[in-house]
């Protein structure tokens, strides 16, 4: 029996630098795996309407509050133990997970329960030239 792997993508809100992961999303269904993002922005719905293999299920709205409060120390503590006791639950549903980034609680629990990838994207704004002429002086 050929058992399909389930990949979770927890891609909360659309945010511009995550727009690779609709066609990683788009790659993997073609793969044969089972691919379902967990949101609660209407734009990835609306993103992933070409892709009708993958499933988009909508966060729990306690997580959404939490973590659009997670700066303020009562809610952020809530959010750590909500996202724990709802990570153990999706490690019993998926066997990988796909994480744009780890910089939130929830992110981090369910990196910890779930054998993930994070994929992380920076940029650095620097001085091209004042780097070039650092590191000239620094090999003479």
């Amino acid at each position: 029996m050929d058992k399909k792997i389930k990949i979770l993508i927890p891609l909360f809100y659309d945010y511009y630098l995550y727009n690779y992961i609709y066609n990683l999303a788009l790659k993997l269904t073609k793969n044969n795996f089972d691919v379902t993002f967990i949101t609660f922005d209407e734009k990835v719905r609306q993103k992933n309407f070409k892709n009708k293999k993958v499933k988009i299920l909508h966060g729990p709205t306690i997580i959404r509050f939490l973590l659009n409060r997670s700066n303020f120390f009562f809610f952020r503590f809530f959010l750590w133990l909500l996202s724990y006791i709802w990570s153990i639950k999706l490690k019993k549903i998926y066997n990988f997970i796909i994480l744009p980034t780890d910089i939130k609680p929830i992110w981090y629990c369910l990196g910890s329960f779930i054998p993930s990838i994070t994929i992380v994207n920076a940029t650095n704004m620097m001085d091209l030239d004042l780097l070039k002429e650092s590191r000239n002086n620094f090999f003479l």
